[in-house]
């Protein structure tokens, strides 16, 4: 069976994720996407991933849209896999976002905690399709599946 990389042709994975305190006592946590996320965090530290190898290799290009929560201390934690295009990019976009480092913004002096996501986009600069456009259609692609995932409003996303 021959894998196809083009964007019509990617299939996603879906996992629904929960986030727990213990086994008895639940935790709630303010949901924000990323784009929504500057009134309580801004990004100090952002990792980039590494490549998979093996994905390189078979010419795969796609994406993986991790959540997680974003602790008192800016440190994240609990992190989930909600979408990906191939199972070779989600360990890479986990361990990225491990070492994500958020600081508080002003008008979040309790340093409340949230749930966000990031969409990391894995495109091959001199294949066939390296160009913005394409890894901008990739990632509003994983976004808008990973906020139906999560049951946020879906936002309009077309792969062609």
């Amino acid at each position: 069976m021959k894998k196809s990389t083009s964007l019509g042709t990617f299939i996603c994975s879906l996992a629904l994720f929960s986030v727990s305190a213990g086994a008895e006592e639940s935790e709630s946590f303010i949901f924000l996407p990323g784009d929504q996320l500057g009134a309580y965090w801004t990004i100090e530290k952002k990792v980039a991933p590494h490549y998979p190898k093996r994905a390189l290799q078979k010419g795969e290009q796609g994406c993986a849209t991790v959540s997680y929560v974003i602790e008192p201390d800016g440190t994240t934690s609990n992190h989930n896999v909600v979408v990906f295009t191939s199972d070779f990019f989600k360990a890479p976009s986990v361990s990225a976002a491990e070492d994500f480092l958020y600081k508080p913004s002003e008008e979040n002096v309790d340093k409340v905690s949230v749930i966000t996501i990031n969409t990391f986009t894995y495109q091959i600069s001199n294949g066939p399709s390296a160009d913005e456009e394409v890894r901008q259609k990739i990632k509003g692609f994983c976004e808008s599946k990973a906020l139906e995932a999560l049951g946020a409003p879906a936002r309009e996303a077309e792969v062609e």
